[in-house]
């Protein structure tokens, strides 16, 4: 979900042709920060500043849910009708 998140942040910069310093500004964090963004180092990021961060460019951030896959039985495990 970070990554989502980093990556449409990543996209309205690129898109406008902000430079880092004014991104930094204009998402309240500091040129370092979006500079981690921008080179995919989210380590330090919480999913709740990026959210916040996304929130700024007008859009909103969204989840989705679907079934899980079922997962595949080792070739080795007997299976049973």
């Amino acid at each position: 979900m970070r990554v989502a998140l980093a990556a449409e942040i990543e996209r309205f910069v690129r898109q406008r042709r902000m430079t880092q310093t004014a991104a930094a500004v204009f998402f309240g964090v500091t040129q370092p920060r979006i500079s981690n963004v921008l080179n995919g180092k989210l380590d330090g990021f919480t999913i709740d500043l990026l959210v916040k961060m996304v929130s700024r460019t007008g859009r909103v951030p969204g989840v989705s849910f679907g079934p899980t896959r079922r997962p595949r039985r080792p070739a080795t495990e007997p299976r049973f009708a």
